[in-house]
């Protein structure tokens, strides 16, 4: 009987050869890997960018106007209302609204606008934090939606004029954006002297 024959022993790989495709796939995966980071640092970027707040928009004298959502309390349908003896022009009047005193304002010189005009005034933008509160006559309140805080642009002269002491920047549509912190100072500082004559018209009528 013959003796088994050894099986044929396995070429040894070379290991230089070895060492080398191994390297070309680190290498490869390496690029992979970077573009991956670089593609996700740049949709982390983009997110950042694209910002946004709502935004309540509203129409007063055929002017479209903006303010932030957070700054307002309420809008309701324009209500009765009593005139406040020796008020100035811009005081509309003064009404209880859930329990507070609201002063109703025709705010056309706080925003720019200029001439009388045909105003409908059937909404009411209750704003303010504190009492009384204001509420400013608008002759249609629109849609609420969000804006991407990059399409604001500051309002030319809005830091200096005083055509426009209200709004503070613009969109691209011409739409103009209310500063209501910097209304409501301008309304409280302005009507100071007429709060306890409107606390007691409200009296009077009640």
């Amino acid at each position: 009987m013959g003796q088994p024959t050894a099986a044929a022993a396995e070429p040894v790989r070379d290991t230089a050869d070895q060492l080398d495709c191994q390297d070309f796939d680190v290498a490869a995966d390496d690029q992979i890997l970077q573009s991956r980071a670089e593609a996700l640092a740049e949709l982390v970027s983009d997110d950042s960018s694209a910002e946004t707040t709502e935004m309540l928009f509203f129409e007063l004298l055929g002017v479209r106007f903006g303010i932030r959502l957070s700054e307002v309390h309420e809008v309701i349908p324009t209500q009765q209302y009593a005139e406040i003896p020796g008020a100035p022009s811009w005081v509309a009047g003064v009404t209880h609204c859930q329990g507070s005193i609201v002063v109703l304002v025709d705010a056309k010189q706080f925003l720019g606008i200029t001439g009388a005009g045909i105003a409908d005034r059937r909404h009411l933008l209750v704003i303010g934090g504190r009492i009384p509160e204001f509420g400013i006559l608008v002759d249609r309140a629109h849609e609420v939606r969000s804006v991407a805080t990059s399409d604001l642009v500051v309002a030319e002269g809005a830091a200096t004029s005083n055509s426009a002491p209200s709004v503070s920047s613009m969109l691209p549509d011409a739409t103009q954006i209310v500063d209501a912190e910097r209304l409501l100072s301008t309304l409280s500082a302005a009507f100071g002297a007429l709060a306890p004559t409107a606390q007691s018209t409200l009296s009077e009528v009640n």
